[in-house]
């Protein structure tokens, strides 16, 4: 896509990339089969002057095998639910979204900032 705008002389600063560069639809993976060499191409972006912007969701993926799912719910720094208290996820809130099933980090505590910054 970035050679052909170079080709065909667009200007080009900024490629943004939605979810599906993401393993699962879950936030700070790579789906490495789609995008093998995603560092290589924004390494290659930023020796041009270009950038890369890539999505992330508000929700993160409540895989209980996912360190930051485990982390954030460890730490109390998501988002409790008052309906489904006993839902299986430490009362978590639990929706579905991209990835299945998803929590939300409760931007109220100090630690959502430490387990978000964590995945960056």
């Amino acid at each position: 896509m970035v050679a052909g705008y170079d080709n065909d002389g667009f200007p080009l600063d900024v490629v943004w990339l939605d979810i599906p560069y993401m393993d699962k639809f879950a936030d700070f993976s790579v789906d490495t089969k789609a995008f093998p060499n995603l560092k290589e191409f924004i390494t290659d972006l930023h020796d041009n002057s270009r950038y890369i912007v890539p999505i992330l969701d508000a929700g993160i993926s409540a895989d209980k095998s996912s360190k930051y799912y485990t982390e954030a719910s460890n730490k109390k720094a998501l988002i409790k639910s008052s309906i489904y208290p006993d839902n299986g996820y430490n009362g978590d809130l639990i929706s579905k979204v991209w990835p299945d099933r998803v929590a939300f980090m409760d931007w109220f505590t100090e630690d959502a900032y430490t387990v978000w910054s964590g995945g960056l």
